[in-house]
């Protein structure tokens, strides 16, 4: 049996507060076109056969939660094909959405079921679509962007190679591997680390403290119960932010991250907030690995008197926090005195970068057209306090999204809140 990764270790540990909690990752894809059915099906053999990662299964222990590799999976379990004849495609479109969201919901046995699911559903011979769901204990958002790049690399005919074996038949670059390189870091560094948390975390309080502003009428919101944001910037834009961040030793999401910072000291008299964010632990020979690497981290910001003094104070603990990321959840928790994951969803702060793909496969898939996420369900979970997504896209635009939860902080709070940080970024990027 194999340890678990750092990231796989904190999100057990969520798991065990929570355990009805679904967290799965999904992909879909709308096919229009020609599409090789045999080809594809023998993508999705290739492709689990390939990541260890999509066959391991979990078995608790005296010692904690271990993972094991499990044996190919048959035919009739690898993907699930069916046809759904006569209906519009709108009618479609509903039915693939409705599975979409059966899926993430189901139940799944981590001690003996296989940690995703594939199915191929088609509506006529020029119109199919492909669910992808995958287990968040196995998965992160990269992890799931190697799948995609995998499975339709080897449907135009790549074939995909199995991971690299070193003089003793061990995998060097593979998902279990990397699990036993991270927990060696975990123990190397626990000493070090743990100092580190303790006086990082001091005095930081258990979530965001505001009086909600904008709650009148007994708690009745006249607002929707969150006040959602997005701003889109062009290429020139980004081009702009890139500048400041190489002037200042940042990164682009830093300065967003700086901005969103500052206008929430503008709602709270807190000296320091706490900022949930996933960070990615994979070493550099596991970049192009499929995994679970990603653990949600915080990363704690003091207040300052300017937006540069925040950017700065942002770049410079997101950067500690990084550098300290191999950290055992059971060490953040006697670092902090208190569960980080306890803290209540809606006094919460969460932040998260991602990197959109292309939304259109590339061409040279001859006659079949590859949409992504065409059938995404419209779920509406629970909000946090506050919560940042920054998401790079293929052609170099950005999109902001930010979310403000009314009932934490109250209608007119929210709408300042989000208001105040459009017009600090607009200020930058121009």
């Amino acid at each position: 049996m194999f340890p678990l990764t750092v990231g796989q270790q904190h999100h057990h540990a969520r798991q065990l507060l929570q355990p009805s909690r679904r967290t799965a990752i999904q992909r879909s894809f709308r096919l229009a076109g020609e599409l090789d059915v045999p080809s594809l099906l023998d993508a999705v053999r290739a492709l689990v056969q390939r990541h260890e990662a999509l066959r391991v299964s979990f078995v608790p222990t005296d010692e904690g939660y271990r993972q094991r590799p499990i044996l190919m999976p048959s035919a009739a379990r690898l993907i699930n094909c069916q046809r759904v004849d006569g209906a519009s495609e709108e009618r479609f479109r509903a039915y693939v959405r409705a599975v979409l969201a059966k899926d993430i919901l189901a139940s799944w046995d981590e001690r003996e079921d296989y940690p995703f699911r594939f199915r191929l559903i088609r509506m006529s011979q020029q119109l199919h679509a492909l669910v992808v769901t995958v287990q968040h204990a196995v998965i992160d958002l990269r992890g799931m962007g190697v799948l995609e790049r995998d499975l339709w690399a080897h449907y135009r005919g790549k074939r995909l190679l199995e991971p690299a074996l070193d003089e003793s038949g061990e995998s060097v670059s593979g998902f279990l591997g990397a699990a036993c390189q991270q927990q060696q870091f975990v123990e190397r560094l626990a000493a070090r680390n743990a100092r580190f948390w303790k006086n990082r975390l001091d005095s930081v309080p258990r979530g965001l403290d505001v009086t909600p502003l904008g709650s009148a009428d007994g708690g009745r919101q006249d607002f929707e119960e969150t006040h959602r944001i997005e701003i889109d910037f062009s290429p020139r834009e980004r081009d702009n932010f890139e500048h400041v961040a190489a002037v200042t030793g940042s990164t682009v999401f830093q300065l967003l991250l700086g901005i969103f910072a500052s206008s929430v000291f503008r709602l709270s008299d807190q000296r320091k907030i706490l900022i949930h964010m996933p960070f990615d632990i994979r070493q550099r020979a596991n970049v192009g690995t499929l995994g679970m690497f990603a653990a949600s981290l915080p990363v704690v910001v003091n207040r300052k008197s300017t937006v540069e003094a925040h950017q700065r104070e942002v770049r410079d603990s997101v950067l500690q926090t990084a550098m300290h990321g191999h950290i055992s959840p059971q060490t953040l928790v006697d670092a902090y005195g208190h569960n980080l994951d306890q803290i209540p969803l809606r006094s919460q702060i969460q932040a998260n970068y991602v990197e959109v793909g292309r939304a259109t496969a590339s061409p040279d898939l001859a006659d079949l057209t590859v949409d992504t996420d065409y059938y995404k369900p419209r779920f509406r979970p629970l909000a946090p306090a506050l919560y940042l997504q920054v998401a790079s896209n293929f052609d170099r635009s950005l999109k902001v999204e930010l979310i403000a939860n009314c009932t934490s902080l109250g209608a007119v709070a929210a709408m300042n809140m989000a208001t105040s940080f459009r017009r600090l970024a607009k200020e930058v990027a121009s």
